[in-house]
């Protein structure tokens, strides 16, 4: 999606993330942040935004690309560095989500977006790490550039389990046991 750091008009109210159609049914969604892209409240309102404008009929949406304004990074991981407190009290009054929401939440995005009756794309340039890489597995298609992606599980390291799939687990699964032989990812 050529240009989509240009562009300044955005189809749903978020001050990081964009949503902008780049033809009759398809709509670019963009990360906006200036340095590593992590799934913050502020990018989950966003993506949840994004969403509930998807999922109305009257906007006649068919393709969802999802693509980062800055080359250097997809998704990094969630946010954890934050102060909980504000953030949990951001949550309850600005409308945004505060991490136990995110955490609640962020299956049921996944799964949506994997299952959703438009065309999810995901256009990988940099690092996709953690929720990033499950990001991107959950998707219908990818695109990576050959130049600069990488993508990273660190949770896979001591254990932990990743949720929000969707229906691409087996995918996922596969790609974990041996990445460089999975066609997909």
């Amino acid at each position: 999606m050529e240009n989509a750091a240009a562009s300044t008009t955005s189809l749903i109210q978020n001050e990081v993330v964009h949503l902008r159609e780049v033809s009759p049914g398809c709509f670019a969604v963009t990360d906006r942040q200036s340095t590593v892209n992590l799934i913050d409240p502020q990018v989950f309102a966003g993506l949840l935004a994004v969403q509930a404008f998807a999922e109305d009929p009257a906007h006649g949406v068919r393709v969802l690309v999802l693509e980062s304004a800055n080359p250097d990074f997809f998704v990094a991981h969630m946010d954890l560095s934050v102060d909980l407190e504000a953030i949990n009290d951001a949550g309850s009054d600005s409308g945004r989500p505060g991490p136990a929401e995110i955490a609640q939440q962020w299956a049921s995005l996944s799964h949506w977006l994997s299952t959703a009756p438009v065309v999810s794309i995901a256009i990988l340039r940099g690092r996709a790490r953690g929720v990033g890489y499950t990001l991107a597995a959950t998707v219908d298609m990818r695109f990576a550039s050959k130049e600069n992606t990488r993508l990273c599980l660190p949770e896979v390291a001591f254990g932990a389990l990743r949720t929000g799939e969707g229906s691409n687990g087996p995918k996922y699964k596969a790609a974990v046991r041996a990445p460089w032989s999975h066609p997909q990812l």
